[in-house]
């Protein structure tokens, strides 16, 4: 068998180590690799996760190459290491000139243990991210879920903001915005925000949107300051090219807005979108996920009360089966599905939801 070792710091791991790792394993250069995270004995102050957080989210971030990749922790020098696991191959990254410069200064150090050091260039698509980037726009608000996996950025969010995403969705009268402010209300550290309504602000206030939207589905789709979203609603629901035409057109303001509407919260965050899975906004709230579900009947009964505009309804089987799949391609994510007509013990509800934590459950 042949095996070789990845160590990393793992403060934390992105996607230009993920990448590393998935064309080791696809050119079939190794059939065992060892992701190698060096102990902090020392208890130095510059890394964000502690030995034991490193080590626990690390593994869930590389459960998908199952028995191909082993995580662990090691102490003492590398070479000690890599003697113990009867591994000669080191594996490492490079991104720059002086990255290179570093990494043959360690390689020609562990020559003198028979080790043989491989480094790889990091691809054009990941050669800028870093972990001390990545920490830093999380720092600043920004979410990361292009640079690294659901369970990093959820770590990272707990870590530095402590916030926990949590998006909660299903059809129109589900029930969603009621349930959403009943848990706000009874837990002082819950906190909701309706897409909906940053979505409308965005078509009011936001002069990009407005044009780009004008453009795309024509002068008349406002009335004064106004988007008539019934007339909306109705050429993006019989047209999924225009449907997605839209989502493009918000998916930087939208991004912008609900950075700017979590960054003064602290606590669980309950994202209330009936679209979370049709436009691929799951990596936003990091795959957890509140399903609502209730009757057609109720759900017409309460869209006629709300007054509320018709829009398509989804198949919830459909739902369910997408978030599952979504899931299982990370290897992560939380799911609960429950029925709006029935009683709902929301602080039952609330513990369970504190579980939904990576760091810890308080």
């Amino acid at each position: 068998m042949k095996k070789a070792i990845y160590p990393l710091s793992a403060d934390p791991i992105h996607n230009g180590h993920i990448s590393n790792i998935e064309r080791l394993l696809n050119l079939n250069l190794v059939d065992k690799l060892f992701i190698a995270i060096g102990k902090n004995y020392e208890k130095r102050t510059k890394y964000l996760f502690s030995d034991e957080e490193k080590l626990k989210i690390t593994k869930k971030a590389l459960a998908i190459f199952k028995d191909r990749v082993e995580v662990e922790a090691f102490q003492g020098l590398l070479a000690h290491y890599a003697k113990k696991r009867s591994v000669d191959l080191i594996i490492r990254g490079c991104r720059h000139n002086s990255d290179f410069e570093n990494e043959q200064v360690i390689a020609e150090f562990n020559k003198a243990y028979n080790l043989t050091t491989l480094i790889l260039p990091a691809p054009k698509d990941t050669f800028s991210l870093s972990s001390t980037m990545i920490k830093a726009i999380t720092e600043n608000g920004g979410l990361t879920h292009e640079f690294v996996p659901p369970v990093i950025k959820q770590a990272l969010e707990e870590k530095i903001l402590n916030i926990t995403l949590i998006g909660v969705t299903g059809n129109t009268g589900a029930g969603k915005t009621s349930f959403c402010a009943k848990l706000a209300e009874l837990n002082d550290n819950f906190f909701y925000i309706e897409v909906d309504k940053l979505i409308k602000k965005l078509y009011q206030e936001n002069s990009e949107v407005r044009e780009n939207v004008k453009k795309s589905f024509g002068t008349n789709i406002y009335h004064k300051n106004e988007i008539d979203r019934k007339k909306l609603a109705s050429i993006i629901f019989s047209d999924p090219v225009k449907r997605m035409g839209l989502v493009e057109i918000l998916r930087t303001p939208f991004k912008i807005a609900l950075e700017e509407s979590i960054k003064n919260l602290n606590g669980l965050i309950l994202i209330d979108c009936a679209y979370l899975v049709e436009y691929n906004l799951m990596p936003l709230i990091n795959n957890n996920i509140i399903l609502l579900t209730c009757s057609d009947k109720t759900k017409q009964k309460r869209n006629k009360e709300a007054k509320k505009i018709s829009e398509a309804q989804y198949s919830e089987k459909l739902l369910k089966e997408t978030i599952k799949k979504q899931q299982a391609i990370n290897n992560y994510g939380n799911f609960l599905e429950i029925n709006t007509e029935r009683a709902i013990d929301y602080r039952s509800i609330a513990e369970r939801l504190k579980r939904f934590r990576i760091l810890n459950t308080k």
